[in-house]
């Protein structure tokens, strides 16, 4: 944090020992011993970041989940396009179950509707459809974000890696095969 001048960032995700990385809605690829390691992984950070993509697929709450441990977490949700709309159980538990903070392309000409502990950021648009990674990181940085867990997989996970933002790297494998090709 304090010699990058970024958060520490710690990406994770699930697959299948042949690369599958979706089990369906509601459903987990790993165990009970997995599941409790994120939730670990979490109540380290400070911030958890998924793609609106994630959102719309899983519906996920973004909370630590551990017993005896209770962590309120920025929870951000990344809009690439600049085009989502904020639904779901992650905003059903703001502000109670912590901040949701989205990140969108500057300019963007959807509305943005106002709702208690949603906060609404922009960030530059890379040129290929996604956000620069350095602007959201600034935008974190400046908002005293020290690390970030980001939950992720294809395009998302995949410009983080090949632009080197990542600082750690966590990936479950689930000990089946998907049978996906």
């Amino acid at each position: 944090y304090y010699k990058k001048g970024r958060p520490f960032v710690h990406l994770k995700w699930a697959q299948t020992l042949d690369g599958c990385v979706k089990a369906g809605k509601g459903r987990y690829l790993t165990g009970a011993e997995a599941r409790k390691r994120v939730h670990e992984d979490r109540f380290l950070a400070d911030a958890i970041l998924v793609s609106a993509g994630t959102v719309e697929e899983d519906d996920p709450r973004l909370t630590v989940r551990l017993a005896g441990k209770a962590k309120t977490l920025v929870r951000i949700v990344l809009d690439r396009n600049g085009d989502w709309e904020p639904r779901g159980a992650i905003v059903a538990s703001c502000p109670e179950q912590g901040p949701l903070w989205i990140f969108r392309p500057k300019g963007s000409a959807v509305s943005s509707p106002s709702s208690e502990g949603i906060v609404w950021m922009e960030a530059d648009p890379d040129g290929a459809g996604g956000l620069v990674w350095e602007s959201v990181l600034r935008e974190l940085h400046a908002r005293r974000i020290m690390r970030l867990f980001v939950e992720a997989v294809g395009l998302l996970a995949g410009q983080l890696l090949r632009e080197g933002w990542v600082d750690i790297l966590s990936i479950h494998l689930a000990p089946a095969l998907s049978g996906n090709p």
